[in-house]
């Protein structure tokens, strides 16, 4: 994606998508799922 805007190929905005929805989001849902399975198999 880097080399594709900097041709000018992909628009500001795209590159601020990408980093906010999939990096970010992603990265969120990724560490949260492991952060919180450490507590499904604790008794109440």
């Amino acid at each position: 994606m880097a080399d594709q805007y900097k041709k000018g190929l992909v628009k500001t905005a795209e590159v601020f998508h990408f980093l906010a929805f999939e990096v970010i989001n992603r990265h969120l849902l990724e560490e949260n799922r492991k952060f919180f399975s450490l507590f499904q198999n604790q008794g109440a």
